[in-house]
């Protein structure tokens, strides 16, 4: 994993679950290495990198957790996963949000 993004079970959101003896796909909220944010409550106020209003894992099902919390996170839609996180590496944005399984494979790729 490239040394400039982190991301914890702290900052996971939990359960999406695709089928049948699939691993389940979880909102992974990743924020910069240096960051001080450690959990979902202290994204309220932040620049939060979205792929788009009609991603389920990564925007829907992490709204609703974050409004539950009381959290209102300043939105910037980037248009995909891949952007999300180019917006968080060019400090655009305080944290990005994007499925689990897509995280992995960037690791795998970037690693």
């Amino acid at each position: 994993m490239e040394d400039w993004f982190k991301s914890s079970p702290e900052l996971s959101i939990e359960g999406i679950m695709i089928g049948r003896g699939v691993t389940p796909i979880r909102c992974a909220i990743v924020v910069a290495a240096n960051s001080d944010i450690v959990q979902l409550k202290a994204m309220n106020g932040k620049r939060v990198a979205y792929p788009s209003a009609d991603a389920f894992v990564a925007y829907a099902v992490p709204k609703v957790i974050l409004r539950g919390l009381g959290v209102r996170e300043q939105e910037v839609f980037s248009g995909n996963q891949d952007a999300a996180l180019n917006e968080l590496r060019f400090r655009r944005v305080d944290t990005a949000a994007v499925n689990s399984r897509f995280l992995r494979q960037y690791e795998e790729q970037t690693g």
